[in-house]
């Protein structure tokens, strides 16, 4: 009945509708029940809908008695060929509920689409392709109307017409079009809404700024007029890519592709691979607009994303268009310079320490350090088989030491026979590069510099091969070699230690320190090698010196003989050795004690034990401007918001984290403006792990995140960790009480910190969502999510009291 004046999308995206009933119901207020529409009516509202419909409804059943057909008529909103049954004066009653509400909502029975008093039921797949349907608006606004959208919308209103001609005059298009008389003036109420004058008033000549339309009018015909052939713009996919492949533009092909995989992994990440076409001989191209077309599923069998792309990936090969880099934006010699430096500091904390490294390669190590290389950013990101590049990538070779296992957060591609090796994504250099894309294509993973490995394990791959692929990198460097700490640490302990090993062997774990199990007359030991890694963000210029502020703390746990797990001192006295480049410590080997479920006398030996270290470690027992809280939370807090989108697709999860951001802001000023409250050297991770039980008595150990803080750091983290409940994901009141209770009891706490320590606990809940954060998306390291439910339901909870 109305002119559409543009057409932002038209597909067949919904499933068939789930409630094909009418009925009404009578609670909060009125409801009509319709299929999938629900209209919410007042009383008053009801009576006035009521009484329309018993007046209207007896003449619209005397025109059907009549003989009248729907379908029939032409739509040409004439007189003549159509009859309207109208109140013309205004509904007494105003829209009561909702008058100027939208939401969007997920609910138990489906999606709700609510537009005043109007509520649109639909399912899952059906909302989601209105969604990205939607998507499409705001763009489609912001390019002009043209001479080729308007005669599609002069099809697509069904206004009976032939065009008779098209051509150009200058930079204006030109169409003569044939329109049927009784379709005429709704034809100039589509030009009117598009913008179209008339250019002479005596002529049927229509114009814009880049169109004119010259009209001839004629009788109404039995058969609408016959239409010259118009080529279509929209075409299947994969016949528009097999035949422009040798003409493509790399640029031009990297952003289609893009768009197809941005399906592929929306369907992966929304398990809707059963609701969405993913056959991409099926899909559909508008030449005019560039963009992918996804028709509606018609099969109700679930597809395979990955075999799916694969299949795409395969056709893209055979076209010869599956490996066609873009065009790089070159890094000048100080960004060249940066991102070398990125690169080696990312080899030094997340490659060379992990104990199964033994030696690393770099195979083209010229290009990143000459001028004139090519090294730098796609000007569009570069699509090669499901991963979307943004920058160049560095290719390394890693020899293996098969007595430790592969870090957990590398990830494993394929195997590659070229080299005899499993190739490897094992991260990203810290080298950001902007991504503009990254809104448009929100389901994807982009990489920025990413660090693609080739691991070679000698008892199971072929040295032969391996080392003939190396020799085709004449100038290939050697970033990393392996000592043979194992071999030296005999007599390295009897040289600092006064101790004789008999027998050493290697624990495995996965860990940037090496650590060993080492037997003596004398009895069992543990020799743990620390490699450098920080685990503590330091004040600027203390960088590399939490090791030796560690020890200081240690030395003073010892003179106190607080409940800690002390190393063994060397015959200097000192707890840690330097061994070349590394430090080793001595401890000797502790049975600890079994314990399955905690109890409550475990929780409260546990708050025990934390309270007296904490008591030991005064301000006094190390210099306090090496290791604050002020850098651990601005270093865990920072990316907060950024990291968020590599984090979690959940649009409601990013949205309560970001709630959370004010509240940290809030929390951060109350503690660190606070009076009256003790700030002592922290543990900084107090958690079950490094905590065990040895005849009963409670140890703490590992001291690699200690720092100055408030003591109610330690006593926040406790109350929390110690209270976690996997399972429910959630944390137990009463555990977390209970802790705070045991620790007051050894320690007291005063009335401020009392006070205070609700915010320290909303503090560390929102520097622990940071930690899980940066450790999943930074170090690729899976992260326990009801961890994460935890914490973030636990913020959200107590936020409000801040």
């Amino acid at each position: 009945m109305g002119i559409i004046i543009r057409l932002y999308h038209r597909s067949e995206g919904l499933e068939k509708n789930r409630f094909n009933t009418f009925f009404m119901d009578m609670g909060e207020n009125i409801h009509v029940h319709y299929r999938d529409l629900r209209i919410e009516f007042n009383v008053d509202e009801f009576i006035e809908f009521a009484d329309l419909c018993e007046t209207y409804i007896p003449l619209v059943r005397k025109e059907i008695e009549a003989g009248f057909k729907d379908g029939v008529n032409p739509n040409t909103n004439q007189s003549d060929t159509i009859k309207t049954f109208f109140n013309k004066k205004p509904l007494k009653q105003t829209i009561i509920y909702n008058p100027t509400r939208i939401s969007l909502e997920e609910n138990t029975d489906g999606f709700h689409i609510h537009l005043r008093n109007y509520k649109i039921l639909l399912d899952k797949p059906s909302f989601l392709n209105f969604a990205r349907a939607a998507k499409e608006v705001l763009e489609m606004r912001e390019r002009p109307v043209d001479l080729k959208e308007t005669l599609n919308l002069i099809e697509i209103n069904e206004l009976h017409h032939r065009v008779e001609e098209t051509g150009a005059d200058g930079d204006r298009e030109t169409a003569r079009v044939v329109i049927e008389e009784p379709y005429y003036k709704k034809l100039l109420q589509l030009f009117n809404g598009l913008g179209y004058k008339k250019a002479d008033p005596q002529k049927e000549i229509y114009e814009i700024e880049k169109a004119r339309i010259s009209l001839k009018i004629a009788k109404a015909s039995a058969k609408p007029l016959p239409k010259l052939p118009v080529k279509s713009s929209i075409v299947p996919l994969a016949a528009y890519l097999a035949e422009n492949a040798k003409r493509f533009a790399s640029k031009e092909l990297n952003l289609l592709k893009l768009q197809v995989l941005d399906v592929f992994e929306y369907a992966r990440k929304a398990n809707l691979a059963s609701a969405i076409e993913l056959d991409f001989q099926k899909f559909l191209f508008n030449t005019e607009t560039g963009k992918v077309i996804v028709p509606a599923k018609t099969s109700q069998e679930s597809a395979n994303p990955d075999r799916e792309w694969t299949r795409f990936d395969q056709f893209l090969n055979k076209q010869g268009i599956g490996f066609v880099k873009p065009n790089k934006i070159v890094y000048d010699d100080g960004q060249l310079k940066g991102l070398n430096d990125a690169f080696l500091y990312y080899v030094k904390e997340h490659i060379s320490r992990h104990p199964a490294v033994r030696k690393v390669y770099l195979l083209n190590p010229m290009q990143w350090k000459k001028s004139g290389s090519q090294t730098g950013r796609y000007e569009v990101p570069f699509l090669h088989i499901g991963w979307a590049k943004l920058g160049s990538d560095f290719d390394i070779l890693i020899e293996m030491d098969e007595r430790y296992p592969v870090p957990e957060s590398w990830d494993l591609k394929f195997f590659w026979k070229v080299c005899g090796c499993d190739y490897y994504h094992l991260g990203e250099v810290d080298y950001p590069i902007d991504n503009p894309y990254a809104k448009d294509y929100p389901n994807i993973p982009f990489r920025q510099h990413l660090v693609e490995a080739y691991l070679f394990f000698g008892s199971r791959m072929d040295a032969a091969v391996k080392d003939k692929y190396l020799s085709g990198f004449p100038s290939r460097e050697v970033l990393y070699e392996k000592k043979d700490i194992q071999g030296q640490l005999p007599a390295f302990v009897a040289e600092h230690f006064d101790v004789q090993l008999d027998a050493i062997d290697p624990l495995k774990g996965v860990s940037f320190n090496e650590v060993f199990r080492a037997k003596s007359k004398d009895g069992d030991y543990i020799v743990k090698v620390m490699k450098g890694a920080e685990f503590t963000p330091p004040v600027e210029g203390k960088r590399g010196t939490h090791l030796a502020y560690e020890a200081l703390l240690l030395n003073r746990l010892a003179e106190r003989k607080a409940p800690a797990i002390i190393p063994r001192p060397g015959k200097d006295g000192k707890l840690t050795q330097p061994m070349g480049e590394y430090n080793c410590m001595l401890l000797d080997f502790i049975v600890a004690d079994k314990v399955g479920e905690w109890t409550s006398a475990h929780l409260m030996s546990a708050a025990s034990t934390v309270a007296q270290v904490n008591k030991a470690l005064s301000q006094d027992a190390a210099p306090i401007d090496s290791y604050r809280l002020q850098e651990s939370l601005e270093f865990w807090l920072h990316d907060f918001a950024a990291l968020l989108p590599k984090f979690t697709d959940d649009q409601e999860m990013r949205s309560q984290f970001e709630s959370l951001i004010p509240k940290i802001q809030t929390a951060r000023q109350r503690i660190e403006n606070a009076k009256d409250i003790l700030w002592i050297h922290c543990h900084g991770d107090v958690t079950p792990r490094n905590i065990m039980f040895v005849k009963g008595e409670a140890l703490l150990y590992d001291f690699q995140a200690a720092r100055f803080s408030p003591r109610i750091e330690d006593v926040a983290e406790g109350a929390l960790e110690f209270a976690f409940i996997d399972k429910q994901a959630m944390f137990d009141p009463e555990k977390s009480q209970s802790f705070i209770d045991a620790y007051d009891q050894e320690f007291p706490l005063t009335e401020a910190e009392k006070a205070l320590l609700p915010a320290m606990m909303f503090l560390h809940a929102a520097v622990k969502l940071g930690r899980l954060l940066r450790m999943q998306v930074v170090f690729g390291n899976k992260v326990n999510m009801n961890l994460v439910k935890a914490f973030l339901n636990y913020a959200l909870a107590n936020a409000q009291d801040l």
